[in-house]
C-alpha cells in the first residue's frame, strides 16, 4: 500500500483558517483481488475554512 498525504494549513485574518488536502492511496493484492473493487487506487482532493466566531 503506498499512501501519499499532505495538508496545508494558512490563517486567514486571525479569526480563522482555511485548509487543503490531497491524498492518493494505492491497495494492495487482497483489496484489487476483491469483487466488490471498482479501483485499486483511491484519490481525493479537498479544500475547506474553519471560522471561529
Amino acid at each position: 500500500m503506498i499512501i501519499f498525504s499532505t495538508l496545508r494549513v494558512k490563517r486567514w485574518g486571525g479569526v480563522g483558517r482555511r485548509f487543503g488536502e490531497v491524498l492518493y492511496e494505492r491497495y494492495n493484492s487482497d483489496i484489487t483481488d476483491s469483487p466488490i473493487s471498482r479501483n485499486d487506487y483511491e484519490a481525493e482532493v479537498g479544500i475547506g475554512f474553519i471560522y471561529v466566531f
